[in-house]
């Protein structure tokens, strides 16, 4: 495992991922070269990588990624007047509440190794990134006549804790969205948690992963829901992502009936992941995987 996370460093350096776009990569890969949530990954590979192998090359083109995440943030009011941030999403088509979930965790792994300038810079990211999911925007934040945002997270109801997906196909939308409610709520925001302590942001977190765990079925499985309706096919997508909130939430929130919550259902996750791989190895194909 570790030769292979060395070889997918090596190739994002190779590529310069830390300039923000990828540079002279494989015919087809156009569309994806500036994707927040693919670079942000490669940039939590990057540090794993340093961690363990203790060459500061990976950690430094860590760095350089969320440098550049950071100074490509968008300003805007919120709902409520305050100061927050957001970002495109591949190809600048969209605010993707999902997408920059996952980016925004790429500065809390390279935090603990980033100067104190930094450091500030990354903290200041991820606080106004929580006020805009939970308190939304005054206006369009694109100028394209869509409706403002009043936040994205589910207040009452079945689907309180969830969030929605951002602004999507030409409008704003605040219908339930699972891998948004892992990557920004139970992800983004108790890692957050750990950095400040922030019981709002505690909150947020332990709201989204605690429904989650309340969408995972008898099998193990929980429903990719996006804009009011179940996609069948991305079974393996709302299980990794959704995990990966959980396991966060888990880590960070220190919450005891939460952590029992989470290990009732795992055997049933867990039996479903291992009996669903498939001969070569990999769970799902190509978009499903």
């Amino acid at each position: 495992m570790a030769a292979l996370l060395v070889r997918i460093s090596d190739w994002c350096i190779e590529h310069r991922l830390g300039s923000g776009i990828f540079q002279d990569t494989p015919d087809g890969a156009d569309e994806v070269e500036d994707s927040i949530f693919i670079n942000g990954n490669l940039a939590r590979v990057l540090v794993c990588t340093y961690e363990i192998t203790g060459e500061e090359s990976y950690l430094n083109e860590a760095i350089s990624w969320c440098d550049y995440f950071v100074d490509t943030a968008n300003p805007i009011r919120t709902s409520k007047g305050n100061d927050a941030l957001w970002w495109w999403d591949v190809g600048h088509n969209n605010l993707y509440l999902a997408d920059t979930g996952t980016a925004v965790h790429a500065l809390f792994k390279a935090f603990p190794y980033a100067d104190d300038d930094r450091k500030k810079k990354y903290l200041d990211a991820l606080a106004k990134f929580h006020l805009l999911v939970t308190e939304g925007t005054d206006r369009d934040p694109m100028d394209r006549g869509q409706a403002p945002s009043p936040g994205w997270i589910i207040r009452d109801g079945e689907d309180a804790g969830a969030f929605g997906v951002g602004y999507r196909k030409g409008q704003l939308e605040t219908r339930t969205y699972t891998i948004s409610t892992a990557c920004a709520g139970a992800q983004a925001c108790a890692a957050l948690h750990s950095l400040t302590g922030d019981e709002a942001c505690r909150k947020t977190a332990l709201d989204a992963a605690y429904w989650l765990l309340g969408q995972f079925d008898e099998n193990g499985v929980i429903p990719y829901r996006i804009e009011g309706t179940v996609l069948g096919g991305y079974v393996f997508q709302g299980i990794h992502y959704s995990l990966e909130g959980l396991l966060t939430s888990w880590l960070y929130l220190d919450d005891e009936a939460y952590g029992e919550a989470l290990k009732e259902a795992a055997p049933r996750i867990k039996d479903f992941i291992l009996t669903s791989q498939n001969e070569a190895g990999y769970w799902g194909t190509e978009r499903a995987y």
